[in-house]
């Protein structure tokens, strides 16, 4: 519920206008939950349903599926170690994880086969790495506000991204706590 009510979704939605970014959040959930269900019970349907819903977000906003694979990461050692008494095999749920993310790359070939095969004639060079090293070197006081009222100052005209970009506290906060769950309950 709190991740439905995220503040970004809205300013995506309304302020920034980007709808693959605003399509893509439906995804994230359902790939944390098939890929729980494939550390947990590895099998064949786990597996194409990760494959799948990984293609897709790729499929509807790429550079959000890019930025997503290290949370991927961390949530399936969070799994993994949280099903400590039902741990599964490791190297078998590391095979499935492997052959799904070949699936998942397999599946989003029509994307990004002819965007290597039109690379020469693009600058990517200027879009690539400018966008993404702004994502990833931001401190933990630009990822969330502690504000308990998300400010939605349009009234300067100004875009500032800043600003918009934060995490709510309370959705941080129930992040929290959906982890220490996770732990204290089991998987």
């Amino acid at each position: 519920v709190a991740y439905a009510y995220t503040p970004y979704h809205l300013v995506d939605l309304y302020t920034r206008g980007s709808y693959g970014e605003y399509l893509a959040i439906v995804w994230f959930p359902l790939i944390l939950w098939s890929l729980r269900r494939l550390i947990l019970h590895p099998n064949r349907i786990y597996t194409v349903t990760t494959a799948v819903s990984y293609a897709a977000l790729m499929l509807t906003h790429n550079l959000s599926a890019l930025l997503y694979v290290p949370i991927m990461a961390f949530y399936s050692l969070v799994c993994y170690l949280a099903a400590s008494a039902s741990r599964p095999a490791l190297p078998r749920s590391l095979a499935l994880v492997s052959i799904t993310a070949v699936l998942a790359l397999g599946l989003y070939t029509l994307y990004w086969l002819p965007a290597l095969a039109e690379a020469p004639f693009v600058r990517l060079e200027d879009l690539t790495h400018v966008g993404i090293a702004r994502h990833l070197s931001k401190g933990i006081n630009d990822i969330i506000s502690l504000s308990p009222v998300h400010q939605y100052d349009m009234t300067s005209g100004q875009w500032a991204p800043d600003r918009y970009s934060r995490l709510g506290l309370l959705q941080a906060l129930l992040g929290l706590a959906g982890i220490i769950a996770l732990f204290r309950l089991g998987p």
